[in-house]
């Protein structure tokens, strides 16, 4: 479960922005309690206009993920795959994360220029409130400091080998089999988002071939997609999925007069390709993830199903220590949303901000989708038409 995440001079945003996913008011389902007695929200909306910086919070976390696992780069150049503030292109960057996994606490912090690490550090301590935080590895530009007791075998030749754009976590759990490692790493093996490393979530039509061998490799997964689809009554009994040597074609089954008929997916509209892919990403969260993050959540669909799946996926979670984190434009969910599960993101003079709600001066009775949508709380659209 993620509790903070803090990050600075990262596209769109130029000043350090503190995304705080905890709260001391609340608990339900929607809320994991830590050891030390706060409630970790498990679902988390980001609400702005266009081009306010909401898909650059998600990509704060596709980043991370990114480069804590990826040893390799295709490239001689030096590339983290990640850009920094536009108008501020000299100054370092900077990312924090601190989550609980297994029975530790986690936080790792970063500094990086897009070509280069300037300072690395991962810490963590057992979840007791009498525990003392231990350092698993501290980096700067010119030394790598390792817990001894925690990782033995690693040769100073060895580290001196790793790319100056390349995570040691990635570098370790690449070369060598530690346990301290591989716990960490293993929270971001079951992170799923639709959105990758560069922050480009590709339309649907692009991603069907992908989506159907995924289905093709694990039928648990198209099974548990064709029931929800079948639920949201869109006409359709089912998918056939067809592969040969050249290509992979997959058409949507419908039944019209008690006749079966096959209709090519191309042919069907945005929405139901949209949730055929998106669905891949969902199903494999329920299944198996930890946090779950989609940026526009809405693409292609019909603000009442928005709100269907919202739910779908917050019921899912409500028994389980995981996080669903996104974007949309569809608000109807804020009408059911508590303060602290709702961050507005805006842009002012070329720079992004991002805030939750509670930190307004707000009653937590208010009818918070009304309020936005009146443009009392910001973050909201100025459109001169």
């Amino acid at each position: 479960m993620i509790r903070k995440i803090s990050f600075s001079n990262f596209y769109s945003f130029k000043n350090e922005q503190v995304l705080d996913f905890t709260t001391s008011k609340k608990k339900s389902d929607n809320y994991y309690e830590t050891f030390d007695g706060k409630q970790i929200s498990k679902v988390l909306a980001f609400v702005g206009p266009n081009n306010s910086g909401k898909t650059n919070v998600i990509k704060v976390l596709g980043f991370i993920d990114y480069f804590l696992r990826t040893p390799n780069r295709e490239s001689e150049v030096f590339d983290l795959a990640f850009k920094s503030y536009a108008f501020c292109p000299k100054a370092s960057s900077k990312f924090t994360i601190e989550f609980e996994s297994s029975e530790k606490l986690y936080s790792y912090s970063l500094e990086a220029t897009p070509e280069k690490v300037i300072s690395e550090k991962l810490e963590a301590k057992l979840l007791k409130k009498s525990a003392k935080t231990y350092s698993i590895f501290e980096r700067t530009e010119n030394e790598i400091n390792l817990n001894k007791k925690l990782i033995s075998g690693v040769t100073k030749k060895s580290l001196s080998s790793i790319r100056k754009d390349v995570s040691v976590t990635a570098f370790l759990q690449s070369n060598y089999s530690l346990d301290e490692v591989s716990d960490f790493l293993d929270y971001f093996e079951r992170f799923r988002t639709n959105i990758n490393e560069a922050g480009i979530v590709r339309s649907p039509e692009d991603r069907i071939d992908f989506a159907a061998n995924a289905y093709l490799s694990f039928p648990e997964l198209k099974k548990a997609m064709e029931d929800f689809m079948v639920d949201f009554d869109l006409g359709i009994e089912g998918f056939s999925i067809k592969k040969s040597d050249k290509d992979i074609s997959v058409s949507a089954k419908h039944k019209v007069e008690k006749k079966e008929y096959e209709l090519p997916l191309n042919y069907e509209s945005r929405g139901t390709k949209s949730l055929f892919v998106e669905l891949l990403f969902i199903m494999t969260s329920l299944f198996e993830g930890t946090i779950l993050a989609l940026d526009e959540i809405e693409s292609g669909l019909h603000p009442q199903a928005v709100d269907k799946l919202i739910q779908y996926i917050i019921d899912s979670f409500s028994d389980e220590k995981k996080q669903f984190i996104f974007t949309s434009h569809s608000l109807n969910f804020m009408k059911k949303f508590d303060a602290q599960q709702i961050f507005l993101v805006e842009r002012q003079q070329s720079k992004s901000e991002v805030f939750r709600l509670d930190e307004l001066d707000i009653r937590p009775d208010e009818n918070f989708y009304a309020k936005y949508m009146s443009g009392v709380y910001g973050a909201f659209p100025k459109i001169r038409v």
